[in-house]
């Protein structure tokens, strides 16, 4: 996928390739004209899944643009999109497992562009772990951020309520250790 003043969506095609059914003659024989049935249905339930994920892939990058442009993920659940869609929750689960799109920023996981909402405003659980990643990141190494401390500069930073298991839920999410461990590492 390229993002510039415009964005292209490409199919990898090897991985999902065109499937054509010719038939080299005409055959009165009903047996054969069963199995080239089947192989029909067979290439129009590959063209309807094709289609499908296609139109997945389309919304998922409608709603994230700001995360192909360099900003944060948006909430974004499989559920919202299977109602937009009209299609059932496990369609979409089914259609994004072992899919990934390849952008200017690396490669991901479809599954990767759901990210839960936190408290009533348009923030994502992705943003807040990448809050919590930047200061650990550039903590004093010598006194590491306690999940508290944590915990305060999230709620200031986004003007929002949040416990502090919720912080120790995402750092151990993000294979992050204690700030006693941290500290003991040095």
């Amino acid at each position: 996928m390229d993002v510039e003043d415009d964005i292209r969506l490409r199919a990898n095609h090897d991985y999902y390739p065109d499937v054509l059914i010719s038939e080299p003659f005409s055959s009165k024989n009903e047996g054969v004209k069963e199995k080239l049935k089947e192989a029909r249905d067979i290439v129009n339930l590959l063209e309807l899944r094709k289609s499908t994920l296609y139109k997945i892939v389309l919304i998922i990058v409608e709603k994230q643009l700001s995360f192909f442009v360099g900003g944060e993920l948006k909430p974004l659940n499989m559920a919202h999109l299977a109602q937009e869609l009209s299609f059932a929750e496990s369609t979409i689960s089914r259609a994004i497992s072992n899919k990934y799109i390849e952008s200017k920023q690396g490669v991901f996981a479809l599954k990767s562009f759901f990210t839960n909402a936190v408290s009533t405003k348009e923030l994502s659980s992705s943003e807040i772990k990448n809050f919590i990643n930047q200061q650990i990141e550039y903590e004093d190494k010598r006194e590491p951020l306690t999940d508290d401390e944590l915990l305060e500069r999230i709620e200031k930073r986004f003007n929002i309520k949040m416990v502090r298991r919720t912080i120790t839920k995402y750092r151990k999410l993000m294979n992050v250790a204690s700030s006693k461990e941290r500290k003991k590492n040095l």
